[in-house]
């Protein structure tokens, strides 16, 4: 379902037209939907279905035989991202319809016509081990801290 945030919003900016698409995340292992509007601005993402873990450091998840919080060079990364897409492939049909579900709401709700691109945009992203490492120190150097 469609929150009615995004519904108001569009009423009250005036968007007249939109699109929902599904594409990859570059850096983490998911998949999102989202409705985007290049006149206005406006994106919004409707789901994200998760295909590995989000957290960089804590948690460890495989595909196939590869664990993907020991990824060290751009070989085990590019192996990841193929496992990644043939997982996605096998989603394709019901993201799609999700997807169309998703624009059909908005159509309805919100009264704009809403286009639906028919393919997985993107390629899914992995990092490795030194990304991963990175990432952390960035995190601790901006003030974040992971103590959960």
């Amino acid at each position: 379902m469609v929150e009615q945030e995004l519904i108001t919003t569009i009423k009250r900016i005036g968007v007249t037209s939109g699109v929902v698409e599904v594409f990859y995340g570059s850096s983490d292992p998911l998949i999102f939907i989202e409705f985007n509007d290049e006149d206005t601005g406006v994106h919004y993402v409707l789901d994200t279905i998760q295909l590995g873990r989000l957290c960089h450091i804590k948690e460890t998840y495989v595909i196939g035989n590869i664990t993907l919080n020991n990824i060290k060079t751009s070989e085990g990364e590019e192996q990841a991202g193929k496992l990644l897409l043939q997982q996605g492939e096998g989603m394709k049909k019901e993201l799609l319809q999700k997807t169309r579900q998703y624009a059909k709401e908005i159509n309805e709700r919100a009264g704009i016509p809403v286009e639906v691109i028919d393919e997985i945009q993107g390629r899914p992203g992995v990092m490795t081990e030194h990304d991963q490492n990175m990432w952390h120190a960035a995190e601790v150097l901006r003030g974040i801290d992971d103590n959960y």
